[in-house]
């Protein structure tokens, strides 16, 4: 097990007070921040730097965020309040008492920053305030895009082989002061064994193999992270195989450390609708901060009584 990068260990364990191992993981996804190039020349501004903070970001964001020559230039997608809070490991529920955890210090602290961005002239068009991968990668008119790392194995790497000029790269994922250095929860794919299947030793020798050497040095090249320890033979060839990387600021991805994993409800989901649609009521309606998470509070309580009533 010592071969295992500790982290992603962690997030495989079950919060029974006993530490046992839900399965293994076999792959792990990361977070960076794209930016593009042509935006950053096109205005005279510095490419963004690995260690900035969101306030670094939004700061820059304000600058690009503007119309030239017809098109609406966006500074800056975060890609929503949950992954923004996702960097301060913000548990949505308390699974012990099934009681909301969103009128909180942290949610205010990750709504309260994108309230600054949605206040930039020019951000929210009509009912549009997030842009996405076209925007990025099609329409070419937004200028950071925090994303997962799967963005560049897939969509950035089909835009590279289909010849597609798209000038990037990537720094760091930014997070809160103090914070800078840790990107967002661990987030990994896993290999579990079936309690009910006729095949447990077999599953498992299935499970054994993928976390061979050899198969996650495939899985690196391929551009999706290892989940064995990051050593040197590792960090040189990950990404190797893809189109899309070669060049690339890979010091983006080997320098932040994911945040630890909240501690996980059956009520997950209703969190997160809660605080997507509190969100939404800042950015459209110009809803305060406070208001928004109560009534997201208060939203996320009548679901969770509503589904424990069934």
């Amino acid at each position: 097990m010592n071969r295992y990068d500790p982290t992603t260990l962690q997030a495989m364990r079950i919060n029974d007070g006993q530490q046992k191992l839900a399965g293994l993981p076999y792959a792990m996804n990361y977070a960076v921040l794209y930016y593009n190039k042509d935006i950053f020349d096109k205005f005279g501004f510095d490419y963004p730097r690995d260690g900035m903070s969101w306030n670094d970001a939004i700061e820059l964001a304000h600058k690009m965020t503007r119309t030239d020559s017809g098109v609406d230039y966006q500074g800056i997608d975060p890609t929503g309040i949950t992954r923004v809070g996702s960097g301060l490991s913000l548990p949505y529920v308390d699974p012990k008492t099934n009681k909301p955890l969103i009128d909180s210090d942290g949610w205010n602290k990750s709504l309260t920053l994108l309230k600054e961005l949605y206040n930039i002239p020019g951000v929210v068009k009509g009912t549009t305030f997030k842009y996405g991968t076209n925007a990025f990668t099609k329409e070419k008119s937004l200028a950071m895009l925090a994303e997962w790392g799967n963005l560049m194995s897939g969509t950035l790497e089909k835009v590279a082989k289909d010849g597609d000029k798209l000038n990037w790269d990537m720094a760091s994922l930014p997070n809160f002061t103090g914070l800078v250095g840790t990107g967002r929860e661990t987030d990994l794919h896993a290999l579990l064994v079936s309690k009910t299947g006729k095949h447990k030793d077999q599953a498992f020798q299935v499970i054994s193999l993928i976390g061979s050497d050899e198969v996650q040095q495939t899985i690196n090249s391929s551009g999706r992270l290892t989940v064995l320890k990051k050593n040197d033979a590792f960090k040189k060839s990950f990404g190797s195989a893809l189109t899309s990387m070669k060049g690339k600021n890979f010091n983006a991805i080997f320098s932040v450390t994911p945040s630890p994993n909240h501690v996980p409800s059956l009520y997950d989901n209703i969190g997160r609708t809660a605080l997507n649609n509190a969100e939404k009521a800042v950015a459209l309606n110009q809803k305060d901060v406070n208001t928004a998470l109560r009534d997201a509070q208060e939203e996320a309580s009548k679901a969770i009584q509503s589904q424990l009533a069934k």
